[in-house]
């Protein structure tokens, strides 16, 4: 499971806007690296548990009967910003999946979700594009 999510970034964030400067770094350096990561643990796991050195424990079910809505809403937003990004752009497409994915998670209110959706999405453009200059 972790090596397919390790995929999906790395596929995802190849579709991300490359840097206008060539040698600079774009806006898919980070999801790349994270992918890269996620990859090697997720081999390392693999290698692990063909030696037979990790355990079954129940209690690391990763998804109880009852939570796969909640996992399917959280991945169909994680989607959503994906694909949006590209129509309407990081901060529009930021600030309404933040929001979305507080209220699935049932973070305060909608004023509240609102109001911390759109300052994340405004500290993290400020972050990437006016400090260290990769677009998004």
């Amino acid at each position: 499971m972790i090596l397919a999510i390790a995929v999906g970034v790395w596929v995802a964030s190849s579709a991300l806007p490359s840097a206008p400067i060539e040698d600079e770094l774009s806006s898919g350096v980070w999801p790349k690296g994270l992918a890269l990561g996620l990859g090697a643990l997720a081999i390392a796991l693999i290698v692990e548990a063909l030696r037979g050195r990790v355990k079954r424990d129940e209690s690391l079910d990763p998804v109880a009967a009852g939570q796969w809505p909640t996992l399917a809403a959280t991945v169909g937003i994680v989607v959503l910003f994906l694909v949006t990004w590209q129509i309407v752009g990081f901060l529009i497409s930021a600030i309404v999946c933040f929001i979305l994915l507080s209220r699935l998670l049932g973070v305060g209110n909608w004023l509240r979700s609102a109001l911390w959706g759109t300052g994340l999405a405004v500290v993290m453009w400020v972050l990437f594009e006016l400090l260290l200059d990769i677009p998004l």
